[in-house]
């Protein structure tokens, strides 16, 4: 999410006409590690944290959404997304479908937004949803919030990446 924030500034300052270097390096810094303390050459993952050997849906999606992957494969990304689908809380979600829409995978990023597993909008509208829930199913969280904004962004992901509205 830090790499994201500093890249939006850059681009914000660079759009002012403003020296955008500051920012720019402090990303290029963060990659750096990033493929120093958190890549696997191995997987082409990122792992959960440095000296961790685990490799969650979370680690991978959310640098792919930011375009992020110094030390990773992208490919291999893509494909621990395809493996793990929408195992995830709708918060994240999000960041996994924009994050194959990133990389190309037009296809798996519609295959997760249109998904009828226990893990999609589906489900909510299968529980009588006529509003984006704060989880999947009200079965996942007892006190949900039948209300809640940020389930939404299947509102904005087919704006920008299907649409082409941005």
């Amino acid at each position: 999410f830090y790499y994201g924030g500093l890249q939006a500034a850059a681009t914000l300052l660079e759009l002012l006409g403003r020296d955008d270097s500051k920012y720019r390096e402090r990303a290029e810094r963060l990659a750096q590690s990033f493929e120093t303390h958190l890549a696997n050459p191995d997987t082409g993952l990122y792992r959960d944290a440095p000296g961790s050997e685990h490799h969650s849906l979370h680690a991978t999606a959310v640098p792919l959404a930011f375009g992020l992957t110094r030390g990773a494969d992208p490919e291999r990304m893509l494909a621990h997304i395809r493996e793990k689908g929408l195992s995830c809380g709708v918060y994240i979600a999000a960041y996994v479908i924009e994050g194959c829409f990133r990389a190309g995978a037009h296809d798996l990023a519609f295959a997760l937004l249109t998904s009828t597993d226990e893990h999609s909008w589906h489900e909510m509208l299968r529980h009588g949803a006529t509003t984006c829930m704060e989880a999947w199913g009200p079965d996942q969280k007892w006190n949900t919030s039948w209300l809640h904004p940020w389930s939404s962004s299947p509102i904005y992901l087919i704006g920008q990446y299907l649409l082409g509205l941005s």
